[in-house]
């Protein structure tokens, strides 16, 4: 392969990884505001303050914690790595109690994360597989490299 093809698939890869992590993205936000009937039910206390302020969804009251699921996607030498999460340290206070619930059990485990991952990684590696296949067959057949979408 040529210089310009390697920075081709180099891009291609790092382009899917891109769309892969903003895709899981949004189906963590998309949790967020559809819930999860695994989740325990909200206490009655909680309904109840909820209700009076307007906002009925499980784990959102101010929108910080849905909004600050981002992702990053890191070039180091020859590896790509992408990343979906949450890292904006305000959040950081209580979004894991949300997540793995509290030691004394006052806020049961809401995954939002960790089971949207494993909900979706099957679909997602598939997508990855053809994004990239189709990447390489190009390559192989001199045609243009098709753009993840």
């Amino acid at each position: 392969m040529s210089e310009t093809t390697d920075r081709e698939m180099a891009n291609c890869v790092v382009e899917t990884l891109e769309c892969l992590c903003e895709d899981l993205e949004q189906k963590i936000r998309a949790k967020f505001d559809q819930g999860d009937p695994r989740w325990p039910p909200l206490k009655p206390s909680t309904v109840k303050h909820k209700k009076r302020i307007k906002k009925e969804k499980m784990l959102i009251v101010t929108g910080q914690m849905r909004g600050a699921v981002t992702h990053k996607v890191t070039v180091s030498g020859r590896t790509v790595s992408g990343e979906v999460g949450i890292w904006d340290q305000a959040v950081l206070e209580y979004a894991p109690s949300h997540e793995f619930g509290t030691r004394n059990g006052s806020i049961p485990e809401r995954s939002f994360l960790r089971s949207t991952y494993d909900e979706e990684i099957d679909r997602l590696a598939e997508d990855a597989n053809t994004i990239l296949g189709d990447a390489v067959e190009s390559f192989w057949m001199d045609r243009p490299v098709p753009k993840p979408k």
